[in-house]
C-alpha cells in the first residue's frame, strides 16, 4: 500500500530462493558434500549453477524434478532438463502429500501454522 496516496496493488516479493539454491548447489559441489541431489524446479533460472556444478564435479548426479503443472507452460523447460543427469516425474498427489501440517509443535511449545494459501 502507497503510504502517500494509501493506493492498493498486488505485489510480487522476491525470496532469493533460485539464487540461494544455485550458489548452495555450487558450493556443496565444489567441496564434494553429495553424490546425487533432486531439484524440484521448474526455474530456468537455476540452469546456470546446474551447468557449472557438472562443469566442477562431473561425477555428481544431479537429477531434476519438474512439478507437474510447469512442464508444459516453461518452453525453456528443455533447456533445464538437458543440464541435469536425470528427470522425474512428480505428481500432484506426491506434492499434496508432502505438504506441511496444519499446526506444527515445536519443542519450545510454540505453535507455528501453516498459512491457509499453502495448504
Amino acid at each position: 500500500m502507497c503510504k502517500s496516496c494509501g493506493a492498493q496493488w498486488d505485489g510480487y516479493e522476491e525470496k532469493e530462493t533460485d539464487i540461494n539454491i544455485a550458489i548452495q548447489l555450487i558450493d556443496m559441489a565444489y567441496r564434494k558434500q553429495y553424490e546425487r541431489i533432486i531439484i524440484l524446479t521448474a526455474d530456468t533460472d537455476i540452469c546456470p549453477a546446474i551447468v557449472m556444478a557438472k562443469s566442477i564435479a562431473p561425477e555428481i548426479n544431479i537429477t531434476l524434478a519438474i512439478p507437474p503443472a510447469s512442464a508444459g507452460r516453461n518452453p525453456k523447460c528443455s533447456a533445464l532438463v538437458n543440464a541435469a543427469d536425470n528427470k522425474c516425474k512428480v505428481s500432484f498427489d506426491l506434492i499434496h502429500q508432502a505438504r506441511f501440517a496444519k499446526e506444527i509443535a515445536l519443542y519450545s511449545g510454540k505453535i507455528l501454522y501453516c498459512p491457509e494459501k499453502y495448504r
